[in-house]
């Protein structure tokens, strides 16, 4: 096919495709960077090589990952949080021989160039919050399946302009790109640590957000944005007090996963509060179901390719397609989705079940709390018995009272210990959280 971005920049030469503080990059910049890129590797890669990139601008990945799909190979995009004594195991797992953290000149673009949408567009990492990270391979086809979709629900209009609250290497942010070069949009860089002043500053239309980054633009900025057209929500377990404290904005929740190219479900424009309690139901083209162990499986267009391993692209999916995504949830009498946790976070307490994002859930309803983290530690009567790690102002007792109301007594964590600095708070890791936690009960 021809490549999109080429389209974009035929369709509209002028309009913004990125800005990046005081700079301002059109879509026919993007093209000639992308260009220049696949110029630039003629002479510097085999064919079909997977090409890692590190440490570059947004624009540049922009730039890069389309260049390199004209050249005929693979992106492998690396995260910024990753330390570079990580990028060489990372690079090994993905047969990856080179990266790049630096852009080629640009080159004009004299004839239409084509990209093969069924092949390993790029690679991406998944967050690895409760296991080893694994590398997941989109197609460009699931790309573009799943910016169709989301447009369809959320309309993305040129000029409209979205913030690029999550970086290109996690899948919320890719899917941005992809949205905003189907409909001619911009992108707008952070250029500040505020999501509310960067929101007044641009005059943003789009956001995408995980609730934490809520919380924190609410603190900052907690009445109405004339300018937002949609908020997009997602990522975990979104509180329904924190749905409540953002009813004066234009709210879409969602559930969706790296593997699953961004979101399978989200809920409409102008949904009732009671709705957006909910992940929405699934956008048109995919398919969903819950199987026998509640666990919610998935079929469509943007799912991704497999599971690079060892040379080999390996496809988790059965025989009828579907794809078991480990999370579990319930569908109700109206279509709507409603996750639950995953089933590998599981653990058993005394002979009961329990789900730490349940737990999770609950303390975040309290208004004073930015983020929790469930994690089980050893007992020796029980087995096993949940501990929390709390970012936010709270009183023990009180917090006990209210989550008596709210749990049966052996859901209720046994202690509760301040946020580490060193746990992030995107999608913090439960197995790093268990090291932290293991000198603190011992």
């Amino acid at each position: 096919m021809i490549c999109p971005l080429y389209q974009a920049a035929q369709k509209h030469p002028d309009a913004i495709a990125f800005i990046d503080g005081e700079t301002r990059y059109t879509y026919t910049q993007w093209n000639e960077a992308a260009q220049g890129v696949s110029l630039f590797l003629e002479n510097t890669v085999k064919k079909e090589a997977h090409i890692a990139l590190h440490t570059l601008s947004p624009f540049e990945t922009g730039a890069w990952i389309f260049g390199i799909a004209r050249f005929g190979g693979s992106a492998v995009l690396l995260t910024g949080r990753d330390p570079n004594e990580v990028i060489p195991a990372r690079m090994k797992a993905t047969n990856a021989d080179t990266c790049f953290s630096h852009l080629p000149p640009s080159a004009a673009v004299t004839s239409p160039p084509s990209v093969d949408r069924d092949r390993i567009f790029a690679l991406l990492f998944t967050s690895g919050s409760t296991q080893t990270p694994k590398a997941v391979a989109h197609s460009l086809r699931g790309h573009l399946a799943s910016a169709r979709m989301s447009n369809e629900n959320i309309a993305l209009l040129p000029r409209d302009r979205w913030l690029l609250s999550l970086s290109l290497w996690h899948i919320g942010g890719l899917a941005i790109l992809f949205r905003c070069l189907l409909a001619g949009a911009t992108m707008v860089i952070r250029s500040s640590n505020s999501l509310a002043r960067d929101v007044l500053r641009y005059d943003i239309t789009h956001l995408s957000l995980v609730s934490t980054q809520l919380y924190r633009m609410l603190s900052e900025h907690d009445s109405a944005i004339p300018s937002l057209k949609a908020v997009l929500v997602g990522g975990g377990p979104i509180p329904s007090t924190l749905i409540e404290r953002a009813g004066h904005l234009p709210l879409h929740t969602t559930y969706g996963m790296t593997e699953l190219g961004s979101q399978l479900c989200t809920t409409p424009p102008n949904a009732s509060r009671e709705m957006l309690r909910s992940a929405g139901r699934p956008l048109h083209g995919w398919e969903i179901c819950i199987s026998s162990a509640g666990e919610i499986w998935a079929r469509g267009a943007p799912l991704f390719m497999g599971y690079w391993k060892e040379d080999i692209l390996h496809k988790p999916f059965d025989e009828h397609g579907w794809f078991h995504t480990r999370d579990t949830g319930k569908i109700d009498d109206q279509g709507l989705l409603y996750p639950i946790g995953r089933m590998d976070q599981m653990f058993i307490s005394g002979g009961e079940n329990i789900h730490p994002e349940e737990i999770e859930h609950v303390l975040m309803s309290d208004p004073k709390i930015e983020m929790a983290l469930v994690i089980p530690v050893p007992h020796e009567q029980y087995g096993q018995r949940p501990i929390a790690f709390l970012k936010g102002d709270y009183e023990e007792e009180t917090l006990r009272q209210r989550l008596a109301v709210a749990l049966p007594k052996f859901k209720i964590p046994d202690r509760f210990f301040d946020w580490p600095k060193s746990l992030s708070t995107h999608k913090p890791s439960r197995a790093l959280a268990k090291r932290l936690l293991l000198p603190m009960i011992f």
